[in-house]
């Protein structure tokens, strides 16, 4: 009998795929399983009535990016006519939404499906998730080889932590839930917090509103935008980015060049953070010419340390006749408004609590690992432990995107995105093509990793005393969540799986994936069956991680340019 080619050398098998969550990284994983794979049965079951995540979700006012729109897309997948430098939310929706119908997505995806168990069972190799269809009310049970973890980690907003809500009778309001038949003009609004979202909000309602009061706990470093700022895109521009080759591609590099500058403003005795430091310090006494504001908002901490704000005319509005800042906590509310840590009374019509997401990366429902643990159980403690943002040990076949110690400080989540769905499709491979049973980094592994972190984290101005997201937003309650590098550090160290770092169990003999021993090449007709012989060597893949390195990022290419300095304009001429 002929040998068949699905017993030949690395031949896959059938795989299941459950992710959990439809947004940029679930529609990610989509959009690579689906041009990579065959023979991978994916289903991705998100909460919401319609795909894009935090963009769904998120619609305050002022609701934007804080990275250039042109660079908060798929590397491979510009937008050409972004209406504004910095994009507004219901925009970003429509990116990932015109994403998942071009490309035929929503295939793979059942929407209005609220996940809220998954269990391990270690015989069979599977994962068991259950859950709630929330338009029918219904139950539902499905099974997987692999699960994927796709909630980000800015999905679960936080209340603040005030006492006696129920004495209000006014309009109370979350930022991440923001109920638009909401009507703010002339009214008197409370605004609890003064980071990513609160900066956001306040120009837009302080236009409107008879007046705001605005509570912040922290100071903020707030950075000049890239190119022009939150102006709107012209229609030349447009033009120009659609029917120009290489225009846009030249303003999308050059973004992310800037964004590529500037980690070493992260390490606290580098010279790029004395020189921004002392150069934001003066650009927002300029913007407030207030010794009060100055003291209140300029940070004594180092930039960086708490997260940047690029500036929305945030210190613009604080100083306007109808805005007063409170810079205290608030601790209870009143029947008329609220009260502050001091024990003044602040009377308002609407309050509005734009006090960000809880950070401590714990899943809203059990999710039961090998022997019964729990990772919200595992997350519990104060560094939430895992192997570079990835997985978990003891959480066989379980990999996520942005878990702990994975955000980038430097650049846009997208980037990292883009890194980690690469990595977990080469797991998938090789589970696919080998007799593998599971997979999961070892104990070792992952405790060396976090160690890792926090050694690192001591050189960097992210462990100073400020308030920060990344910290469980406490001044010193957690390691940083963030990696230990760049964004330019984070690719190059997901470009490999260390075998080592994994333990694998298999199922029978591991080198059964030698199959009937005949390659790919030999069951078809019109392949190259000597491929490998060459009149010289070529050279096409460097045999050393340093060279492969070396020939992706095209040393040589570019002009020369100051190393670990902001680079400037006029290194990439632009228009």
């Amino acid at each position: 009998m002929d040998p068949k080619e699905n017993e030949s050398v690395y031949a896959p098998r059938a795989v299941r795929v459950i992710c959990i969550g439809a947004g940029a990284s679930g529609l990610l994983l989509a959009y690579k399983l689906q041009k990579h794979f065959a023979q991978v049965s994916l289903t991705i079951y998100d909460k919401n009535t319609e795909v894009s995540g935090t963009w769904h979700e998120n619609r305050y006012p002022g609701c934007a990016c804080d990275v250039p729109a042109h660079n908060y897309t798929y590397s491979f997948d510009p937008k050409h006519d972004w209406s504004t430098v910095y994009a507004g939310s219901l925009e970003i929706k429509g990116y990932f939404k015109d994403f998942c119908e071009r490309y035929g997505l929503s295939n793979f995806i059942k929407t209005s499906h609220l996940v809220d168990h998954a269990r391990w069972h270690e015989a069979e190799g599977e994962w068991e998730v259950k859950g709630l269809s929330n338009l029918g009310g219904e139950r539902f049970t499905d099974r997987c080889d692999i699960l994927i973890g796709a909630t980000g980690y800015l999905n679960n907003w936080a209340w603040p932590d005030i006492a006696e809500t129920d004495k209000y009778r006014g309009i109370l309001l979350h930022s991440a839930n923001w109920q638009s038949e909401v009507d703010l003009e002339g009214k008197t609004v409370a605004l609890i917090g003064n980071g990513a979202s609160a900066i956001q909000i306040l120009p837009k309602i302080q236009k409107s509103a008879r007046h705001v009061t605005n509570f912040g706990r922290s100071p903020l470093w707030v950075l000049p935008t890239i190119g022009s700022g939150t102006d709107a895109t012209t229609q030349d521009q447009i033009e120009r980015y659609r029917s120009v080759p290489g225009e846009l591609l030249k303003r999308r590099k050059y973004n992310e060049a800037v964004m590529n500058s500037i980690y070493p403003i992260y390490l606290a005795e580098s010279q790029l953070q004395a020189d921004l430091r002392r150069d934001l310090t003066e650009s927002m006494r300029q913007a407030l010419q207030d010794p009060e504001l100055e003291e209140a908002l300029i940070p004594t901490f180092g930039v960086g340390c708490r997260r940047l704000c690029p500036d929305t005319g945030y210190l613009q509005s604080i100083k306007k006749p109808n805005v007063k800042l409170v810079m205290a906590s608030v601790t209870g509310l009143t029947k008329n408004g609220c009260v502050d840590e001091f024990g003044k009374e602040y009377d308002a019509d609407i309050i509005i609590c734009a006090t960000g997401f809880d950070t401590s990366f714990r899943p809203r429902f059990p999710i039961i690992g090998q022997g019964g643990r729990d990772l919200r159980d595992i997350w519990t403690s104060t560094d939430p432990e895992c192997y570079m943002g990835l997985a978990v040990s003891g959480m066989p076949n379980f990999m996520m995107f942005l878990g702990p110690y994975s955000a980038v400080a430097n650049g846009p989540t997208m980037a990292s995105i883009e890194a980690q769905a690469d990595y977990i499709c080469k797991m998938i491979d090789r589970y696919q093509t080998e007799p593998i049973h599971s997979f999961q980094p070892s104990a070792s592994a992952q405790s060396d990793f976090v160690a890792h972190v926090g050694q690192f984290m001591k050189k960097s101005v992210l462990t100073q005393h400020c308030r920060s997201g990344h910290k469980g937003h406490t001044s010193a309650g957690r390691i940083p969540t963030l990696w230990p590098g760049s964004t330019l550090h984070y690719l190059q160290a997901l470009q490999e799986v260390r075998g080592e770092d994994w333990d694998i169990r298999h199922t029978g003999n591991r080198f059964s994936f030698l199959g009937n021993g005949i390659s790919l090449a030999e069951f078809r007709p019109t392949s190259d069956t000597a491929y490998y012989i060459r009149e010289h060597d070529d050279d096409t893949l460097p045999l050393t991680r340093r060279l492969r390195m070396e020939r992706q990022i095209r040393v040589g290419s570019q002009p020369a340019r100051e190393l670990h300095r902001v680079n400037r304009p006029e290194v990439i001429n632009l228009p």
